[in-house]
């Protein structure tokens, strides 16, 4: 067969790779085109309250199948297990934070946190060994092996528990605080892991003002920037992400995914393992159905990931979570 063909039906191929969709248990997952596929690793994330796992290269998504809860919040650890939140269907629903594999074994109920508790998290140490969650007014940690729980520290209101230091040494989180208590909106903290030293406001200054609101603060891949959302009367009406240098906290942050049309809110959001991608959640309006955006670090190349097709209810999906490289390789 002559050279030109071959070249020909490869590039056909390619552009089909490119734009090819997977059809799998009513959630449609696009592949990624081939010049940025991604590697054996996973996202989880969240649809109609139960858990589930996508290939980021295209291959069909699964459900971790713990029958009898509803799920929220995954988190990865360094080492491939899943840590989120969930609630008995049967009973008083007690919520759990709870531990399991990618496939759902080794299911354990870490903490009980009772019925009707306003959590957040949680979140894994760097290490594996410890996990971050916020129950009521208070930030909480627990060893992933089961026991009592460490409260840490107390605020205003609940926690927004997001991320560790890559040291983990400290917790980020964000809070209502005393001067913000009567608008409801969150500033930025850290506080050290053993609960020996008061939570310092990170905020940059430029979301310190009246009518700001930060969320979901994480620690970038670079270990120098810290990403989250926020909305301000500066920045609009949407929630957006963005960066900033702790360091520097007078210089205005930099938002990372532009919208000039203003048509997107900013939700969840998690980091690949290469530090190249981010994966978040993103919904059209107050009103509409979320679904998981895929973009490199510096917002480029933005593109709908994993959409729920049912816009009823509208749930959607989201807390995308990517998994370490080597959750879904041969050991």
């Amino acid at each position: 067969m002559p050279s030109e063909y071959i070249a020909l039906m490869l590039e056909s191929v390619r552009l089909i790779a490119s734009v090819l969709g997977f059809i799998t248990l009513g959630t449609r997952v696009m592949t990624v085109p081939a010049r940025q596929v991604l590697g054996a690793n996973y996202i989880a994330y969240t649809s109609h309250a139960q858990l589930w796992i996508a290939n980021t290269a295209g291959k069909p998504v699964r459900r971790v199948d713990v029958p009898g809860y509803a799920f929220s919040s995954p988190d990865w650890s360094a080492d491939g297990k899943l840590a989120f939140m969930a609630t008995r269907l049967l009973g008083h629903h007690d919520e759990f934070v709870c531990t399991a594999n990618a496939q759902g074994g080794d299911f354990k109920e870490v903490v009980r946190l009772g019925a009707n508790v306003p959590y957040a998290g949680p979140v894994w140490s760097p290490d594996g060994k410890t996990l971050a969650f916020a129950k009521g007014k208070s930030l909480c940690t627990v060893r992933a092996t089961g026991a009592r729980f460490t409260r840490i520290g107390g605020f205003v209101g609940k926690p927004n528990v997001s991320g560790w230091s890559p040291d983990g040494r400290k917790i980020l989180f964000a809070s209502i605080t005393p001067s913000t208590a009567h608008t409801g909106f969150y500033q930025l903290f850290q506080i050290s892991a053993n609960g020996q030293s008061k939570a310092v406001n990170v905020t940059p200054s430029a979301f310190r003002q009246p009518k700001c609101a930060a969320l979901d603060p994480k620690w970038m891949p670079d270990h120098r920037h810290i990403a989250f959302i926020g909305n301000s009367a500066v920045s609009g009406p949407r929630s957006k992400l963005f960066m900033f240098d702790p360091r520097r906290p007078k210089l205005a942050p930099k938002l990372i995914l532009a919208d000039p049309s203003e048509s997107y809110d900013d939700g969840q959001f998690s980091f690949s393992p290469d530090g190249h991608f981010i994966v978040l959640e993103r919904s059209p309006s107050e009103m509409g159905t979320p679904s998981i955006w895929i973009c490199g670090m510096d917002g480029s190349a933005a593109r709908s990931l994993i959409t729920e097709p049912d816009p009823e209810p509208r749930e959607g999906v989201g807390a995308p979570s990517w998994s370490p490289v080597l959750v879904g390789r041969k050991s």
